[in-house]
């Protein structure tokens, strides 16, 4: 990010928190995690394929920082949000 940019990585992430209240981090991460829970409710692929395509390497971080952001795990928020959309 900052290489496009063309300023220090400091500088970004000082810009990023001032504006966005957040890391640059924290925002590719929640942008991450926003595309993983479109795919667990409008796709059929198994959770962990979704993860991995979204550039989770670990599931089990993974799992945790779902959980920390939608308040359940990816199964349980997958077959909620099915009910729902049915």
């Amino acid at each position: 990010l900052h290489q496009i940019s063309y300023h220090s990585y400091p500088h970004v992430c000082r810009e990023f928190r001032k504006y966005l209240g957040i890391t640059p981090t924290q925002y590719i991460n929640h942008l991450r995690l926003e595309y993983v829970a479109n795919l667990l409710v409008f796709s059929d692929d198994d959770i962990m394929s979704i993860a991995m395509d979204a550039g989770f390497n670990n599931l089990s971080h993974f799992c945790h920082m779902f959980k920390r952001m939608f308040g359940m795990p990816p199964s349980q928020y997958r077959a909620q949000k099915r009910r729902v959309n049915m």
